[in-house]
């Protein structure tokens, strides 16, 4: 499969590792990001395949306006990843502060629901599409002190599964990634510049790497029958140990 691919937050982490293994499989690639850093996402593959844009998905109308122009000048828009994020402070959730919850719930859940909502208008005009959004295990168990950051990915997998219900009849599937503690610069500034040990049954950290091999995955023809499925990437520490630190990182 190849196509045109969207990959939101795709200058570092997570997004970035995706952003490179969809060009690989042979798509064209734009990665949208608020600093997009181009020549670390192409480094090693053919540059040719990517188109880079500044995004706030925060703002839904230079979300709706970015992602209408690019389905314009690609011709179409058959995948999205939608992955941008930001990590919320380490703070009990009784002493969140009003800006902090709007700035995280801004980003990770209003701005996932902009970037759905205009990939789904373009995608139901097409009559196909598939779209991957990144939540998080905190979606699944709570990280303490990570409140905002939990609420939004629970959020990101409700609407995930309601978008799924709305539109496989017309031929889109829409998807999630729950990733755990994955080595990505945002997780490793969470945890002060140190990498520890994973707290799972396999012993270590994620690699961004391995969880773009899920996202890809789960946009392809074969996995042509999964839709609103919330895949789990975390080493198995939802299930072997509940998630009760606050250092998994998504994006």
């Amino acid at each position: 499969m190849s196509g045109v691919t969207l990959v939101t937050g795709g200058g570092a982490g997570i997004g970035r590792a995706a952003a490179r293994a969809f060009a690989a499989r042979g798509d064209r690639v734009v990665v949208a990001d608020l600093d997009p850093r181009p020549e670390e996402v192409a480094a090693g593959l053919d540059s040719e395949r990517f188109r880079f844009v500044r995004l706030d998905v925060s703002d839904t109308d230079a979300v709706h306006e970015v992602v209408a122009r690019i389905a314009g000048d690609e011709g179409s828009l058959d995948v999205v990843h939608n992955n941008a994020g930001v990590a919320s402070r380490q703070v009990p959730l009784h002493e969140v502060s009003v800006a902090e919850w709007d700035r995280v719930i801004g980003t990770n859940l209003r701005g996932c629901w902009n970037v759905l909502a205009a990939a789904l208008r373009i995608m139901r005009k097409q009559g196909r599409g598939s779209i991957v959004n990144t939540a998080s295990i905190g979606a699944a168990g709570g990280l303490a002190e990570r409140g905002p950051y939990c609420a939004a990915k629970a959020g990101v997998v409700a609407m995930t599964r309601v978008a799924a219900l709305e539109n496989g009849s017309v031929g889109i599937r829409v998807n999630a990634v729950l990733p755990g503690t994955i080595e990505t610069e945002l997780s490793i500034a969470a945890l002060g510049g140190v990498a520890p040990t994973g707290p799972d049954p396999v012993g270590r950290l994620g690699s961004p790497d391995e969880v773009a091999a899920a996202v890809v995955w789960l946009s392809s023809s074969a996995a042509s029958y999964v839709n609103g499925a919330c895949l789990t990437v975390d080493g198995g520490w939802t299930v072997g140990v509940p998630p009760r630190t606050s250092t998994a990182g998504s994006v």
